[in-house]
C-alpha cells in the first residue's frame, strides 16, 4: 500500500494491481501529481531493467500505464516536472522520458547526462531555485555529482563535483543538496549562489555503511544505515544532532535482529 499527497480527508491509500510489479527488486520510487485531474503517477525502477509507471486516483484505484525496458538494471528515478521523468542505472546514463508521449503509446528517451560508472542517484531541481533551476543532478559510482541541462548535449556538464568515494545517496531540497558516499562521508552544499557552496563536511556519524539520506529542512538532514539506525543532523547547530535505533525485531531465540534502513522520506 502507498499513501500520497498532503494529509487531507480525501486522500486514500492505493494498492498496486497484482501482476504489474517488476520481476526483480525495486531500487527506487518517486511520485508526482499527474497531468490528469485527480490522478497522480507512481514511478518505480528495478534491477530487472524496467521503469514502471502506475496512475493512481484519489479514489484508491490504480493501473499500470507504461513499462519501459532498459538494457541494464535501473537504480534511480525522479520526476523532473509533471510531464518529464528521469532515471539512471548500470548503463552509466541519465535518461528522460516525456510523459505526454506515453498516452500516445510513444516511449522515446533522451540522454541528459553521462557518467563513467553506474548512476546511483538522480534528482531534479525545480525551476524556482535560481541559478540552478530546471537542472538534473546525478550522482554516480564514479565518485562525481554532475549538474546537467536537459537542453544541452549530455557531454556538456553545467557543473561537476568530485568525491573520494562512490555516491551512495543524494537529495536536493530547500535550496540545499546533501550527498552521502560509501566511505561514510556526508557533504552539504548550498545551491542558492552562483556555484554550489560547501557548508558542511562530516564523516562517521554512524558505525556502518550508509544507505539513504534526505533533506528534512534548510538546516536538518537524516541519514540511515545498514545497522538499523538513523541519524538526524543539524548542520548549523551540531549540538542538537542525535541518532536512534529502528527496524529492530525480537527473535524467538532471545536475540534481536537489526534490519537496514533502505529509505527515508
Amino acid at each position: 500500500m502507498f499513501g500520497f499527497g498532503a494529509p487531507t480527508k480525501n486522500n486514500k491509500d492505493f494498492s498496486i494491481p497484482d501482476g504489474t510489479w517488476p520481476s526483480d527488486t525495486i531500487s527506487c520510487l518517486d511520485m508526482t501529481p499527474s497531468i490528469k485531474i485527480d490522478h497522480e503517477i507512481l514511478s518505480a525502477t528495478s534491477w530487472d531493467g524496467t521503469i514502471k509507471l502506475w496512475e493512481a486516483s484519489h479514489q484508491g484505484e490504480s493501473a499500470l500505464v507504461h513499462t519501459f525496458q532498459d538494457s541494464r538494471p535501473l537504480l534511480c528515478t525522479c520526476f523532473s516536472t509533471q510531464k518529464e521523468i528521469c532515471f539512471g542505472g548500470l548503463n552509466n546514463e541519465v535518461k528522460l522520458i516525456q510523459i505526454d508521449t506515453l498516452w500516445n503509446n510513444l516511449s522515446s528517451t533522451t540522454v541528459v547526462a553521462k557518467h563513467d560508472k553506474p548512476v546511483k542517484a538522480v534528482k531534479c531541481i525545480p525551476e524556482c531555485q535560481f541559478p540552478y533551476s530546471n537542472l538534473v543532478v546525478s550522482g554516480s559510482w564514479d565518485g562525481t555529482v554532475k549538474f546537467s541541462d536537459k537542453r544541452l548535449p549530455p557531454e556538456k556538464t553545467v557543473h561537476k563535483i568530485d568525491f573520494s568515494a562512490k555516491i551512495i545517496s543524494m537529495d536536493v531540497s530547500h535550496g540545499y543538496m546533501v550527498v552521502a558516499t560509501t566511505n561514510r562521508n556526508v557533504r552539504i552544499y548550498d545551491l542558492r549562489g552562483v556555484e554550489p557552496r560547501l557548508v558542511d563536511d562530516s564523516s562517521n556519524q554512524l558505525d556502518h555503511q550508509y544507505t539513504d539520506v534526505s533533506m528534512l529542512s534548510d538546516e536538518v538532514y537524516a541519514i540511515g544505515s545498514i545497522e538499523g539506525r538513523t541519524a538526524i543532523k543539524y548542520f548549523n547547530q551540531p549540538q542538537k544532532s542525535y541518532a536512534f535505533k529502528c527496524h529492530r525485531q525480537d527473535e524467538n531465540n532471545g536475540h534481536k535482529s537489526a534490519y537496514p534502513v533502505t529509505g527515508i522520506a
